[in-house]
């Protein structure tokens, strides 16, 4: 039959040359081909039926010899090497992969090691109820189950805790017989009722506690009720609690509109003093962030244990080498410096002063106006007036925009300021 030759110039020094001469020599000696094509290849040409793999090895072959193969092979290992650069990139973490089985360990008689009994298997009290077993995941799902209570008054009652001040169960970390029992068992069961059937819906959840005729009482006590109830155990009055360190310094900048609300993303550093860091066994350094970083939820603040954030650590927060439930309240000297010289805290009252310092309105009124920004009231006769007079003092010595930043500074310091009640 015919056969046809075709001739390609690769060459790209001389790519448009031709070439001058040249020979083309046959053969129907069976062993010179051996030199040509690979024995596998040669041994699937000579099959006249050929299986899907045979097929995909053959096309293989063809894309690796021939001229247009070779370049799609070479953007693929291209591709190819941008794939594997994308995925260094990808930070990466420890997981623990579930071994097959159930795992099973002896019982050691009277606690020797060299005294194995009967063999048992890893599952959940009968006591409890339902009983999973087996895997993490099964654990999981029981932990969540309608039918296991615990977990959702557990949940239920930190929230309470964090909107109160103090759990229906005081002691929000002891759950068992050891620990206090609720000061409300009715409504601590129709709560966790009712977060289970909302999907577990934490805000929803929050938002019918702060909407409840419990929450929105005054704190106001008359001397016979405090003689009664002294903690306010019984949800005679509204609740008066100090807000936790971080809510301190969100409300800060909530309020002067530095609050940089983005969801999400890797921890920040915002301004903490020089050398609270210094350490002798490693050249870390606490960079500030800058921007909008710098005044981010303070959930997002990067937090080293043997170094804690030092105005939290002001407010009770803890140093997270160990679970803790329920953090103390105190209330000490100290706390009233970090938020009248604490840098961040006097970024958010220069920015507060700068508002009022171009505002529209009698100094009374605007001092007004800042007053009920902060505290969620306007201020008597007299606060307005001792305020207006500390205003006119700092105007003659330092000019009247440092005038409203300590103000603003004043306000955020306040009692008001820092006490949910």
């Amino acid at each position: 039959g015919l056969i046809e030759l075709g001739l390609h110039c690769e060459s790209r020094r001389w790519a448009k040359h031709t070439l001058g001469s040249f020979s083309i020599a046959a053969t129907s000696v069976n062993g010179a081909a051996g030199f040509a094509i690979p024995e596998p290849i040669q041994t699937i040409l000579s099959k006249e039926v050929r299986s899907a793999d045979e097929s995909a090895t053959l096309a293989s072959h063809f894309a690796s010899i021939s001229v247009g193969g070779r370049g799609l092979i070479a953007a693929v290992n291209d591709l190819k090497a941008q794939v594997r650069q994308a995925e260094m990139s990808i930070p990466s973490t420890l997981v623990m992969e579930e071994g097959d089985g159930k795992p099973e360990a002896p019982i050691r008689h009277r606690g020797e090691f060299v005294s194995p009994k009967e063999v048992v298997t890893s599952r959940t009290p009968a006591s409890f109820g339902k009983q999973a077993e087996g895997s993490r995941l099964e654990l999981a799902r029981w932990i969540v189950d309608p039918a296991n209570p615990l977990t959702a008054r557990v949940q239920v009652n930190r929230l309470w805790e964090m909107v109160f001040g103090r759990g229906l169960v005081e002691t929000s970390e002891n759950f068992g017989t050891q620990g206090t029992p609720p000061s409300h068992p009715e409504l601590l069961d129709w709560l966790a009722a009712q977060y289970i059937e909302s999907g577990w819906d934490t805000k929803a959840l929050l938002k019918l506690i702060v909407t409840s005729s419990a929450y929105q009482q005054s704190s106001s006590v008359s001397t016979d009720l405090l003689k009664k109830d002294p903690e306010n155990i019984l949800l005679a009055r509204g609740s008066r609690v100090r807000l936790g360190a971080e809510f301190i310094r969100d409300q800060a900048l909530s309020v002067s509109g530095l609050l940089e609300e983005k969801i999400g993303g890797a921890p920040v550093f915002p301004f903490q003093p020089n050398g609270v860091w210094d350490s002798p066994y490693s050249g870390e350094m606490w960079t500030p962030s800058q921007g909008g970083d710098a005044t981010r939820r303070s959930i997002y603040t990067f937090w080293k244990r043997t170094a804690p954030y030092p105005s939290f650590m002001a407010f009770d927060a803890t140093s997270r080498e160990q679970c803790t439930v329920r953090r103390s309240r105190t209330n000490t000297p100290l706390q009233a410096l970090a938020t009248l010289n604490d840098p961040g805290l006097f970024q958010a009252a220069q920015r507060l002063g700068s508002q009022w310092n171009v505002a529209h309105g009698t100094v009374e009124e605007r001092i007004s106006n800042a007053f009920r920004s902060v505290t969620s009231r306007y201020p008597k006769a007299a606060e307005v007036r001792r305020l207006s007079d500390y205003f006119v003092l700092t105007k003659t010595k330092s000019g009247e925009e440092a005038a409203w930043t300590m103000i603003a500074n004043i306000l955020l310091n306040l009692d008001e300021a820092l006490t949910k009640e």
